[in-house]
């Protein structure tokens, strides 16, 4: 949308430029997936989770995304689920206070509309959030953003995730 303000030659170098950076962000991309695979394969230790590089891209939003990959890379469902959780803690030497839900552990959590074991993108239906024993629900947390210009997209996140990809094409 922008580049239809541009002057025609610096709207082709910006087209060139997104196309540019697209292209190393695919290589960079089959780069780590290979590393990933090769981990895997090799009972490598690593974590899992989400980081924030781009605008829209939200923490957490991207976790289902994350773990699909991992599968692809040769772990199972199941095996993508302990890493995020337990093998996390394990990773920080805290797996006897957190990392799995038992007595005695200290335990924040989502539960989700849906079961991720048959569908991963169920980790995106967030029905209820426990964060040091307090209860939020989606709407709960949306309704406490201060009023700020990107107040408006965070409340209607629950409705669209936006990827770095989305950002951009639409911002052409």
């Amino acid at each position: 949308a922008f580049a239809k303000w541009l002057p025609t030659h610096l709207a082709a170098y910006w087209e060139r430029t997104f196309q540019e950076v697209d292209q190393a962000q695919e290589a960079l991309c089959d780069t780590a997936r290979q590393y990933l695979s090769y981990l895997i394969q090799n009972g490598g230790r690593f974590g899992i989770g989400t980081d924030v590089p781009c605008w829209g891209a939200f923490p957490g939003a991207l976790l289902a995304e994350e773990l699909r990959i991992h599968e692809e890379c040769g772990m199972t469902r199941a095996q993508a689920l302990e890493a995020v959780t337990l093998g996390n803690a394990r990773l920080l030497g805290i797996d006897r206070e957190t990392g799995t839900l038992e007595p005695g552990k200290r335990a924040d959590l989502i539960a989700v509309n849906g079961d991720p074991m048959a569908d991963l993108k169920a980790l995106t239906q967030v029905a209820l959030t426990v964060k040091g024993g307090t209860c939020y629900t989606p709407e709960s947390l949306r309704s406490r953003l201060p009023e700020h210009p990107a107040s408006d997209t965070l409340r209607a996140f629950g409705q669209r995730t936006l990827h770095c990809t989305d950002w951009r094409q639409e911002n052409r």
